[in-house]
């Protein structure tokens, strides 16, 4: 039977909802709900894209800070950093931070959004259940 997606080799990526409001330095930032993962590279327990295939792959990162909080994440590519973003609020409105990058990958390389390793990493995120402002995904380009 023809799959539109599958057939077609396409691949991407859409998670919503944090599994957290809190991270420490150095740590995953996992999501709970998938709305989309055409080619099932991404790994809903391990908070992990793994490429099935090599190419060239566009990542972009959402993640909403509370009022008065701030938030450090990173886009990394096997454990190593490729994007980071920080955001600070100092007053009344909550802020969002966005982390977006362009890569090649081989086929197993694995991508993950966190928080960056370090000392006053740590970042509270802004969760509201019925809105979703905090997202990650990812899709092969070519």
């Amino acid at each position: 039977m023809f799959n539109l997606f599958s057939d077609r080799g396409i691949i991407a990526f859409r998670v919503i909802s944090p599994t957290a409001n809190t991270y420490s330095s150095s740590s995953l930032i996992k999501f709970s709900i998938v709305q989309l993962n055409l080619g099932d590279a991404y790994d809903v327990n391990t908070g992990d894209f793994t490429a099935p295939v090599s190419g060239l792959y566009i990542f972009t990162a959402q993640l909403c800070v509370n009022k008065g909080e701030h938030v450090y994440i990173e886009i990394a590519k096997n454990g190593n950093a490729l994007q980071r973003s920080i955001v600070y609020t100092s007053g009344s409105s909550h802020q969002c931070g966005n982390a977006d990058v362009v890569d090649v990958l081989a086929q197993g390389d694995k991508v993950s959004l966190r928080t960056p390793s370090g000392a006053g990493f740590a970042t509270t995120i802004y969760r509201l259940d019925t809105i979703h402002w905090s997202s990650f995904s990812g899709a092969l380009l070519v």
